[in-house]
């Protein structure tokens, strides 16, 4: 399955993927990468459907110096689409 693929490319990367509730008034968007302390995670409204959520997996991780490491090949083809879309 490609969101237990992209969660597990996160965590090889050393980033933990958080599900929070970002209904909080002062929290706006459905999540995204960022950094607290020394730790670099991605945090993910846990309202999002599925389909939202690898969308944004999908494109943080395309926002990542990625070369070289290995992908599973629907992550790979993910990030392709993205990078298709982006063209």
């Amino acid at each position: 399955m490609l969101f237990v693929a992209l969660v597990e490319t996160f965590e090889r990367l050393g980033m933990s993927v958080r599900f929070e509730d970002l209904s909080v008034e002062d929290v706006r968007g459905k999540g995204g990468r960022c950094r607290l302390r020394d730790n670099e995670m991605v945090i993910l409204d846990r309202r999002l459907d599925l389909s939202e959520k690898i969308d944004l997996l999908t494109r943080e991780l395309a926002r990542l110096p990625i070369e070289g490491i290995y992908l599973p090949p629907n992550v790979r083809r993910a990030l392709e689409k993205i990078a298709e879309s982006c063209e």
